[in-house]
């Protein structure tokens, strides 16, 4: 039995644009192409690349709240990786949210760090996931004027590398 005599998937969104950013096309084609035909395969497949985000995300929330908050680290990761609701609309319903978010949460780290062109480029991917990380854009501007060193000149340097 193929996946197309249960759910005409194909069929129904076929003539539409993806809805979502082209990074997150590249990161699912291998997971929709290496199935093909079968319907298991491809959920578990799915499954397997939103469990991978949601290693992620709590990697990286790990890490944050260390810094922030040595010793509440395992209550921020129960918060989210045990989350009823991220694990609903994640693990089983396969959205993309975590992904976008892996990207938001790395570029959070690095900006902390001060590394400020990997911040930008770790938003940048969360946008290309999907477009709701650009809003993050103008106050990761703000928050690297505020926070380079040097003169209003080398700030803006650093703004606009």
């Amino acid at each position: 039995m193929c996946s197309s005599d249960l759910y005409p998937i194909g069929i129904s969104w076929s003539e539409l644009a993806s809805p979502y950013g082209p990074l997150w096309s590249l990161l699912v084609a291998p997971v929709v192409l290496l199935p093909g035909e079968h319907l298991v395969a491809g959920l578990y497949a799915f499954k397997l690349t939103a469990l991978a985000s949601l290693i992620g995300c709590t990697a990286l929330v790990w890490v944050l709240v260390r810094r922030r908050r040595p010793g509440a680290e395992a209550f921020a990761v129960v918060l989210l990786a045990w989350n009823p609701f991220v694990l609903m609309r994640v693990m089983a319903d396969g959205h993309n949210d975590l992904w976008m978010m892996l990207f938001v949460l790395l570029a959070l780290e690095r900006i902390e760090r001060g590394r400020w062109n990997a911040s930008i480029v770790a938003l940048t991917l969360g946008v290309l996931v999907k477009f709701v990380p650009a809003v993050l854009g103008p106050p990761f501007l703000l928050y690297i004027w505020h926070h380079a060193a040097g003169t209003p000149r080398q700030r803006a340097r650093a703004v606009a590398r």
